[in-house]
């Protein structure tokens, strides 16, 4: 009786470190979301028809060069009055109605660089804050960034450079999935805009998108964007390419 005790407790022993070690290789939990859902999700964040990034560095951008021409909208300034003076500015963007809508309160900071009191470049930050609702995504968030603005002089007819970071937190919805998370994208950008028109035509960036669901899983990707000309974009994902529209948010791969 005692061998089969002695037995029994062998074999359970060795049953037990079977099944230890076959749970240890189990196969890594997948991303809460899908490598194309996070592309559509930083789109849907870049995009100048839903108040993203695009085009609230439009705004940035405009009100730059209008300080630099010696104005901010409702005051008459001196140009030379600018130089070295730090500007705060408040907006209000908003596309109330349409199968996309958004409403974004963006408080600006500007500060005009010059060479012999003629603005050439502009150190600027901003704060995002507001709401984004469309068919596929609906969200909540605010956006900070602090960026490094070249070639505002209207006489030199060079693009605008920006450099500089860029962060978005808030919650989000997939609303195919009835899925709700919470997210920050962050994103290190050098790009070029046509100063007239205020569309990207050159330059890239590096974006993570990471957050936690409301089911309790998690996501964390790295892309890196390209920018081709006139507001379109390549962006890669753990080696997927997708097209994307920096006007529309629209996204292919």
């Amino acid at each position: 009786m005692k061998v089969l005790h002695v037995l029994f407790a062998l074999a359970f022993a060795l049953l037990s470190t079977l099944l230890t070690g076959c749970g240890s290789e189990d196969e890594p939990t997948p991303p809460a979301i899908s490598v194309e859902e996070a592309a559509e999700v930083i789109a849907t964040s870049l995009a100048a028809d839903n108040g993203g990034l695009a085009r609230e560095m439009a705004e940035a951008a405009q009100s730059a060069q209008a300080l630099a021409d010696g104005f901010v909208p409702g005051e008459v300034i001196l140009k030379n009055d600018n130089c070295g003076v730090l500007t705060p500015l408040n907006l209000q963007i908003s596309k109330p109605n349409g199968v996309i809508t958004f409403d974004y309160a963006l408080s600006m900071s500007l500060l005009l660089g010059c060479v012999n009191n003629v603005p050439n470049s502009a150190g600027l930050d901003f704060t995002s804050t507001g709401a984004f609702d469309s068919p596929r995504i609906a969200s909540n968030s605010t956006a900070t960034a602090e960026l490094s603005l070249g070639g505002i002089n209207p006489a030199s007819g060079s693009l605008l450079a920006f450099n500089g970071s860029y962060s978005r937190s808030g919650s989000l919805t997939l609303k195919l999935r009835n899925l709700s998370t919470t997210n920050t994208l962050s994103a290190s950008l050098d790009v070029d805009l046509n100063p007239n028109n205020y569309l990207f035509v050159g330059g890239s960036g590096q974006i993570t998108l990471s957050g936690t669901t409301s089911t309790g899983g998690s996501y964390n990707y790295s892309a890196q964007l390209s920018i081709l000309q006139n507001n379109l974009a390549q962006l890669t994902i753990n080696g997927v390419l997708f097209q994307i529209n920096l006007t529309t948010g629209a996204y292919s791969n």
